[in-house]
């Protein structure tokens, strides 16, 4: 049995690094009650994923943040008022150099907002990334998030693009889009190099600063993905169309027909926006209801409008809109 780790006094008030054995449940609370039903399927696992942390804290002490599971990627902070959690952030480093970090799960308790707490927070996380020689801060908000979107403002924040995520609902009423007529062709991971250059054709500027450094998503869900596959609950579906030799779009379609949800991402060269993004989902969408799916949802850049339109026409809505900022530490 591992034997519990001593505890040093509570910390009662203001500003402090984030203790797992103190903190965490308080904290995975606090952000269940800021972000509410906004929280995506993503989000949820990050939540359920900090509970277990919660749990295994007293026993397994400062490893849990540490070595054990994050290593130095992560760092927390908390605002204690009377010993408890009223305010909380998150730095992540996101990319292997540690030159660029992400802050997020901004949360301040509602009977607390207004005292310049989200304010300490957020400097607390700037004063860790400059100590770690960070170059970037970058951060994603709601975009009808004004208070929020105040404050990264107002400490030198800028705007740097943004996304909209959206769903498709099937009902007995649904209508399919018509078939699309643009010849699609499988692809497969023989198409890894075509695939990570069309994502950087894909993009716009700003959404390319963001994004960019991400290589396309392989195979889902590592050992429980496999056997998920194997069983055939869990479908991948891929298609391009080619030209010229070159591939100028795609659709990635994952399934889990455990769930009957399925994660569709559409990508389309810059130079051709505007010209098959609604075939593209057309096709999406039939291959969705095909599987049984009940709900397929995506994410889009807010600048290509094309994809949003098509997405639109074919029955999706938009659910959430965030706007991606960034802040220069290094000069």
């Amino acid at each position: 049995m591992v034997a519990r780790v001593a505890a040093k006094p509570e910390p009662r008030q203001g500003l402090h690094y984030m203790d797992p054995r103190r903190h965490m449940k308080e904290v995975v609370d606090l952000l269940e009650a800021a972000f509410g039903r906004g929280v995506d399927a993503e989000g949820r696992l990050m939540l359920r994923e900090m509970r277990l942390v919660a749990r295994l804290s007293p026993w397994l002490g400062h490893w849990v943040l540490g070595p054990g599971v994050y290593g130095s990627a992560v760092v927390g902070f908390v605002w204690l008022e009377g010993g408890h959690v009223v305010g909380h952030v998150t730095v992540q480093r996101a990319d292997y150099e540690g030159l660029r970090w992400q802050i997020a799960n901004v949360a301040v308790a509602e009977p607390f907002r207004g005292r310049g707490i989200g304010r300490a927070l957020m400097e607390a996380a700037l004063d860790h990334i400059r100590r770690e020689r960070g170059h970037w801060a970058m951060l994603q908000v709601r975009a009808d998030n004004a208070p929020a979107v105040h404050l990264y403002r107002s400490l030198g924040f800028e705007d740097i693009g943004g996304e909209s995520r959206w769903a498709w609902e099937r009902s007995p009423a649904s209508a399919l889009p018509p078939a699309p007529t643009l010849p699609l062709v499988p692809l497969s991971y023989r198409d890894t190099v075509a695939l990570y250059d069309l994502q950087t054709r894909s993009l716009d500027e700003a959404a390319r600063w963001w994004w960019g450094h991400h290589v396309p998503a392989g195979a889902p869900g590592g050992l429980l993905g496999w056997l998920l596959r194997v069983l055939g609950l869990r479908v991948r579906r891929r298609y391009g169309y080619r030209h010229g030799g070159h591939l100028l779009a795609r659709l990635d379609l994952v399934a889990d027909r455990l769930s009957e949800r399925g994660e569709l991402r559409v990508q389309v060269d810059t130079r051709y926006w505007g010209q098959w993004e609604d075939a593209l989902v057309a096709r999406a969408v039939r291959e969705a209801a095909s599987m049984g799916l009940r709900r397929l949802v995506t994410r889009v850049s807010l600048e290509h409008t094309a994809l949003r339109r098509a997405l639109e026409n074919a029955g999706f809505r938009e659910y959430l809109r965030l706007l991606n900022m960034r802040k220069r530490i290094v000069v």
